[in-house]
């Protein structure tokens, strides 16, 4: 098979797989997902605020600090734009899911060589938030995370800082990925893995301390705090991949020299988790970092040179993925 077919056919699966997940977003009732009944809602309370006030909302809501039509400014406007163009809550769920995974197909298919593994951990970790319930955090995500990331191999500061700040006016939560681009270029040793796992023990051990910081940055003040940690099948399975990303490195390394890349955004999603043992709405920042897993699986997978090894690695991704869909599958309605 020539590399033009492979990449023909590459092309086809993530097309498919796409509109797959568009009618799926697009299709489904109001009652199907967390917010999606609020966001409703809100879009009917929205679209009939006046073009003027939508873009005088930004100096209120920058300078003046007052929080008037629920959300970011950004998010307000795209509301009211969206509905200009067609009042109706289906066209509102298409245009999301549009944006959204055009921009994860164009990610998958330009950085991921393997897109049956980088779709079957979307399907195991994200489309219940990025499918079934998100709209604030889905636009930001593919505008700041996905679109910027090329920035971030590229080194290109600025395209990547308008991108974040454009996002940030959908939900300020993607100003963290900021961090991202600092770090992206830090050399993964041994050493600095070890001193990662120290530093991760003590923000565990502080978390409660530390969320009381967070938590005003990325706009979860309304938030409360839990006691307890309740996405314990995500933990084992983020454990479970920890312990082979981390073993496979050094062959990882040896295959591409954008490792580096790859796993500090990897560590930098397991940074966030101490925040979601405070708050649950904190695995949204766990997830803006760990979409880089769509590009390092594959990888880590194809680090194993035996053609066994690889397809026991297959198997059980395939297995434990799948138990992880059918522990948090939701209920799920078609809106007529």
């Amino acid at each position: 098979v020539s590399d033009a077919d492979i990449q023909k056919n590459k092309k086809c699966f993530v097309v498919l797989q796409c509109f797959q997940w568009i009618l799926i977003s697009c299709l489904r009732a109001d009652s199907v997902g967390a917010d999606t009944s609020n966001y409703a809602r809100i879009f009917d309370d929205h679209k009939n605020i006046p073009w003027k006030e939508c873009f005088k909302y930004f100096k209120t809501y920058y300078i003046d600090k007052e929080i008037i039509y629920h959300f970011e400014p950004g998010f307000v406007l795209f509301e009211k734009l969206v509905s200009s163009i067609w009042d109706n809550q289906g066209f509102y769920k298409f245009v999301v899911a549009l944006i959204f995974m055009s921009s994860l197909g164009q990610y998958v298919y330009k950085n991921s060589e393997d897109p049956f593994i980088a779709f079957l951990l979307y399907s195991g970790l994200f489309y219940n938030m990025f499918s079934l319930t998100g709209y604030r955090q889905v636009l930001s995500v593919a505008i700041g995370i996905l679109w910027g990331y090329k920035y971030i191999e590229e080194r290109k500061f600025f395209k990547f800082l308008l991108l974040v700040l454009i996002a940030s006016t959908l939900h300020k939560s993607t100003l963290i990925f900021i961090i991202y681009y600092f770090i992206s270029q830090k050399k993964v040793t041994n050493t600095f893995m070890m001193l990662f796992g120290i530093l991760l023990y003590i923000m565990i051990s502080y978390r409660y301390y530390l969320f009381e910081y967070v938590k005003e940055i990325v706009g979860y003040e309304e938030f409360g705090i839990s006691t307890g940690f309740s996405q314990r099948n995500f933990l084992m399975l983020f454990s479970i991949k920890s312990v082979i990303i981390i073993w496979r490195h050094k062959y990882v390394a040896n295959l591409t020299p954008k490792s580096d890349i790859y796993y500090n955004g990897f560590f930098l999603s397991a940074a966030m988790i101490p925040f979601a043992m405070v708050s649950p709405t904190s695995m949204r920042l766990v997830y803006d970092f760990l979409f880089i897993l769509m590009i390092l699986l594959p990888k880590v997978y194809k680090s194993f040179p035996d053609e066994n090894d690889r397809t026991i690695a297959y198997t059980v991704s395939i297995l434990v993925f799948g138990f992880f869909v059918l522990t948090k599958s939701v209920p799920y309605e078609f809106f007529w």
